[in-house]
Formats: structure tokens, C-alpha cells, sequence
């Protein structure tokens, strides 16, 4: 039988190896003749905008007042439609700071309206409030796409019309350099900067699997704390090591490790958001402390300020039984959110209601 802390290092050291695949894609590589970190965005051609067409292009008069957003997908692609959401609610919370999101798909005009036209089994319609196009004659996708081998992928360009960031719409990382992009935090130095640290986080990450392997627990420690300086901010590492501290007798490290991590993200609404997911999903035996699950919670979504933020909130102290508050947190997540992220919100609300009513109808009850 495998120890369950084996198991979740290895589901820790699976989902480095997807962030540090999708790290590696971003920052581009020599055999890729799409745009690099650095490198100004190229044209964009598109031959139909369904929904709306957009006010500005990368590149066009008034582009230095915008931070764009140039995603491709399709429409048979199951990662691309995960993405959707994620975009469409990006696009409600900084349209107004300057945000242009572009989504382009190389497919037949007549298949997009299709999909864009599709009711989902509730009702409603697809909802992607951005611009979508339609490259049919590839001339976009070979300029931005040359080399690049996966979609959803997006190109984030910052005011001054350059490439900041490249990679999978879904990465973290993504949410992190957008946030920076439109803060002005970002530029291209920055940027190049930051794609070298992550490409030495990644070669860190990527030496984990082998020390594991040979039992090798100094090494794994000393591999972590480099990865953690590198990138203080990153919660997995942090997860990986407690595991690493727990299987090979060195437990009694673990608070101050916890105690590190809660100072390096404690200003993170992404930190934050990852670090109560991770824990919402692990089993009860092997959480920790409840307070600091909730405080986060609720730090994250003072942070965050969407609906997403807000329904985690809800979900955390509807766990921890403070039904009264998720019902509030779940009612600012209504608030907020329009689109699917609005029906989400309400059919979470109306569950924490039931619930609500239940716990009433039962406590009269002999």
C-alpha cells in the first residue's frame, strides 16, 4: 500500500510538473518563431469579430492606453472552454482599468456563431462578454502561433506594446502577470526577469522526482528552500515540504514553515485563493488549523474583490458552520458576478439557504 503521504507528494510533485511545463511554454523557446518575452506584438487580422469588435488593437492608435489580453482557442478544445469563464469574469473586473481581452480562433466562421449561439443545458447562453474572431486565413496564427504546439494559449501585451507574458490562460502565473501588467509593474525587463526566475524555479522543481526517488531527504529540503526563495510566493513548494518534513520524521519543523508561508502570501490574493483550495481539498485528518484556513478566506476575499473570491469565503465558513456569514459572502459573490458566474453564484445562495433552513426545521424536532 502506498503511504498516504507518498501519494500527495506525488500528486504535489504532478502539479509542479504542470506549472513548470506551462512556465517553460511561456517563456518561449529559441525553436519558436512566435513572439518572445520582449519582443512588440505582432499585427492582428481577423477576418469576422462576433459579439463585439474591439475598440483598439495592439499596435493601433490608442493602444498605449491599453493592456491586451490575445488568447487562442477553439471551439472543440475542452481546455479552451474551461478558460472561457476565467476570461469572461477578467474581462467584467478590468475592462474599466484599460483591459482588452481578444479571443481568436482559426475555425470556419459558421462553426464559432454556432458555438457562440449555443444554449447550455440551463438555458442560457454561451458567455463570452470579449471580442471573438475568426482567423480562417492564418494569418494571425502564423505570426503569433509559429512553434507553439497547445491551445488555449494567451499572450498578455502591456501598454508600450510588447509581449509580457506568454503561456496557458489557466497557469496562476498568468493571473499574477496580468494583475501586474495593469498596475505598471510589469514591463519588458520585468518581465524578462521574472521568465528567468521562473525558468530557475522550473529546473529546481523539475530535480525533485529523482531526490524522492533515492530517499535523498537533505536533498529534497535544500531543493525546496531554493525553490521557495526563488519564488516566495508560490504555495505548492510549501506543500511539498510539509509533506517532505512529515514522511521523513521532521514534523517538528512544520509551524514554522506554515508561519513562513502565511507572511509570504498573506498580501497575495492569488497566494491566498491557492492556499484554500488546496486545503478545502484534503482530507479533514490532514489539515491544519481551521482558523487559518478561514482568515484566509477571508483576507482573500477582501483582496480579490470578485465573486470568486466571495463564493470561496462562503464555502470555507459555510464548512466551518457559520452559515449566517457564507449566506452574507455568498450574497456579495450575486453582487458581483454577472454570466455563468452569476448563476453559479445564485444556485450557491440558495443552496447555503436550504441548508440554513434545514438546521432550523431540525433543531425543533425532538
Amino acid at each position: 500500500m502506498v503511504h498516504s503521504m507518498t501519494r500527495g507528494f506525488v500528486r504535489g510533485l504532478k502539479s509542479m510538473a504542470w506549472l513548470a511545463t506551462s512556465a517553460i511554454l511561456g517563456s518561449g523557446s529559441a525553436a519558436s518563431a512566435a513572439p518572445q518575452i520582449g519582443d512588440k506584438a505582432p499585427p492582428i487580422k481577423v477576418a469576422k469579430w462576433f459579439n463585439q469588435a474591439p475598440a483598439v488593437l495592439p499596435g493601433g492608435a490608442g493602444a498605449e492606453k491599453h493592456t491586451f489580453v490575445v488568447e487562442f482557442w477553439a471551439t472543440w478544445c475542452g481546455p479552451c472552454l474551461k478558460s472561457i469563464p476565467h476570461l469572461a469574469e477578467l474581462h467584467r473586473k478590468h475592462s474599466k482599468d484599460g483591459l482588452v481581452i481578444l479571443g481568436i480562433s482559426n475555425e470556419e466562421a459558421e462553426v464559432v456563431d454556432k458555438f457562440m449561439k449555443k444554449k447550455k443545458p440551463d438555458g442560457s447562453m454561451i458567455d463570452m462578454p470579449y471580442s471573438v474572431g475568426i482567423d480562417d486565413e492564418l494569418g494571425t496564427n502564423n505570426k503569433w502561433m509559429e512553434g507553439i504546439d497547445g491551445i488555449p494559449h494567451a499572450f498578455i501585451v502591456s501598454k508600450s506594446g510588447e509581449v509580457v507574458w506568454t503561456g496557458h490562460p489557466m497557469d496562476p502565473a498568468f493571473d499574477s502577470a496580468l494583475e501586474q501588467t495593469l498596475a505598471g509593474k510589469l514591463d519588458a525587463a520585468s518581465a524578462k526577469k521574472m521568465a528567468e526566475t521562473d525558468k530557475k524555479f522550473n529546473e529546481v522543481m523539475m530535480q525533485l522526482r529523482p531526490a524522492y526517488e533515492a530517499k535523498d531527504s537533505a536533498k529534497l529540503v535544500k531543493l525546496l528552500d531554493e525553490a521557495i526563495a526563488l519564488k516566495p510566493g508560490e504555495v505548492q513548494p510549501y506543500y511539498i515540504k510539509r509533506q517532505v518534513l512529515t514522511e521523513f520524521d521532521m514534523a517538528d519543523k512544520i509551524p514554522a514553515l506554515e508561519s513562513e508561508m502565511d507572511k509570504a502570501i498573506a498580501n497575495s490574493p492569488r497566494g491566498l485563493m491557492e492556499f484554500v483550495q488546496i486545503e478545502m481539498g484534503r482530507e479533514l485528518a490532514e489539515r491544519g488549523d481551521p482558523r487559518r484556513l478561514l482568515a484566509a478566506a477571508r483576507r482573500a476575499a477582501e483582496l480579490n474583490k470578485t465573486a470568486e473570491g466571495h463564493l470561496v469565503r462562503a464555502r470555507v465558513e459555510a464548512e466551518m458552520g457559520m452559515l449566517d456569514a457564507a449566506i452574507e459572502s455568498a450574497k456579495a459573490a450575486v453582487q458581483l458576478a454577472s454570466g455563468d458566474a452569476k448563476t453559479e453564484s445564485e444556485k450557491v445562495l440558495k443552496y447555503f439557504q436550504a441548508a440554513k433552513q434545514i438546521g432550523a426545521e431540525g433543531a425543533t424536532k425532538p
